[in-house]
């Protein structure tokens, strides 16, 4: 009878299956950028922690949809390693049911806050809490988001009025019932004060906002919608265009939500935030080094 082995994980390695487990799936870029501020690595330790906990059995990589690229997802085994560290579940599981989908979605999430401590008092909730934890356990202020569950959930405490923003990201488009349902949703739960869209084309910006329009006497103005290929490009320096915020960056919109109060940031460098660079899908030793010039005009006014 063959002796059982037993798993032995450091608490940087549960960190990070914990971390998986909330976004589903991630590049090496993400979680080089999540952890490196607390674990100090070096330019390829991400890559190499990574593969120690592929060998180990806890993840593995995960080809998207069209075959173009590859990313890191939990396996059974590291789910049941880290299962008694969550919180009660309402649902089991862990997979992501698109990883293109999703994989944009932790970017654009997590942005320029992605480093752990850049956005303390900031709250990041997931699609996988959201769908997973039991009600019991998710705080009072996530209650309305159990009849529908954004991709992703900024969650400001610490605003006079407990200010919560939606992330929508829409790579097809729903169902005309659906759009129906989801306008009333957005309309009468008061406590959404925005919602960020990230779209393909511009003409969608308009087609869901009649959807809604149509489907509720009560309308709430609060649709902002960002082009894909410009946040692709541009990351939080891309430009709402359209919504009551329109003209607006994506950083700019967020920080306002997050002090109340308009304000104008820097904004990060086309190419070179954070949001662009993890979108960067390569699985193999990714550098996150700049040239010099880079790292001077990281930010600009």
């Amino acid at each position: 009878m063959s002796k059982k082995k037993y798993l032995s994980l450091s608490d940087d390695e549960r960190s990070i299956l914990q971390f998986l487990w909330r976004v589903k799936v991630a590049s090496t870029s993400v979680i080089f950028f999540r952890f490196e501020p607390d674990f100090k690595w070096k330019t390829f330790t991400a890559y190499a922690r990574l593969s120690k906990l592929k060998k180990k059995g806890c993840v593995d990589t995960r080809s998207d949809e069209s075959g173009n690229f590859r990313a890191w997802v939990l396996t059974a085994k590291g789910f049941k390693a880290i299962r008694q560290n969550l919180l009660a579940l309402k649902e089991e599981g862990f997979a992501s049911e698109s990883i293109t989908h999703d994989l944009h979605v932790t970017a654009i999430h997590y942005g320029e806050w992605i480093q752990k401590g850049s956005a303390p008092d900031v709250r990041f909730v997931t699609e996988q809490e959201l769908r997973r934890i039991d009600s019991d356990d998710l705080p009072k202020w996530a209650t309305p988001l159990q009849s529908h569950k954004p991709d992703g959930v900024w969650y400001f405490p610490e605003t006079k009025a407990k200010t919560l923003v939606a992330l929508e990201l829409e790579l097809s488009r729903k169902r005309s019932d659906d759009y129906k349902s989801l306008g009333a949703f957005y309309s009468e739960q008061e406590s959404i004060c925005s919602v960020l869209w990230i779209v393909q084309k511009r003409s969608q910006a308009s087609s869901i906002v009649n959807a809604f329009q149509a489907a509720t006497i009560t309308y709430r103005d609060i649709h902002n919608f960002v082009l894909l290929d410009d946040l692709k490009k541009s990351g939080w320096a891309s430009v709402i265009f359209f919504g009551p915020n329109v003209g607006m960056s994506i950083h700019n919109f967020l920080e306002n939500a997050r002090r109340c109060q308009p304000i104008a940031m820097p904004l990060p460098s086309p190419g070179y935030g954070y949001v662009e660079r993890m979108l960067n899908f390569q699985i193999k030793r990714f550098n996150s080094e700049t040239s010099a010039s880079v790292k001077n005009s990281r930010f600009r006014a």
